[in-house]
């Protein structure tokens, strides 16, 4: 009994995503980064800088994605997921705000945006293997673990804080 109230409330909550971000499809996984500064390669002190991340995978052909952060030194410049493990530096496969195919970010320290990834919105990196506009590439990236959701502001520009994108 206790599995299928666990299954159901999953349920729920993978279909209140697919409504929070506006999609009617079906979402088949989400995904969660908590961000902070010392998660930064290499690590920053930036305190009370902090920020998650959080995926809707719909179909493999569409992410819906929102972005909160708080405490920043400065507003972001730009926000955006990398393609690489915990400890490396990675290039950039996707923007959430600040550039390619995404608006400037808010000008506040403390906001957040939401919006969608599509095939056409994912750049690379080319030189790690992800070409543009391959999706599927990104998704399998975030389904293996070695994403990570990042945050840069003028005071930081390789980045304020950072963390590593999990399934849930």
């Amino acid at each position: 009994m206790k599995k299928f109230v666990v299954l159901g409330a999953v349920v729920l909550a993978l279909g209140a995503a697919a409504g929070a971000y506006g999609l009617t499809r079906t979402t088949t996984e989400s995904a969660r980064a908590i961000l902070d500064d010392y998660t930064e390669v290499p690590a920053v002190s930036s305190p009370g800088a902090t920020g998650q991340v959080e995926l809707a995978l719909f179909n493999r052909q569409t992410i819906g994605f929102r972005v909160t952060w708080s405490g920043l030194s400065g507003p972001p410049t730009q926000s955006h997921i990398h393609f690489g493990k915990t400890t490396e530096a990675g290039g950039v496969s996707a923007f959430f705000c600040g550039g390619s195919t995404k608006p400037a970010c808010p000008q506040s320290t403390s906001g957040s945006i939401s919006g969608t990834i599509v095939p056409a919105d994912v750049i690379g990196p080319a030189g790690q293997g992800i070409a543009p506009g391959e999706f599927g590439e990104l998704a399998a990236a975030i389904q293996a673990g070695v994403t990570y959701g990042n945050i840069h502001s003028a005071q930081f520009p390789n980045g304020e804080i950072r963390g590593q994108i999990h399934l849930r």
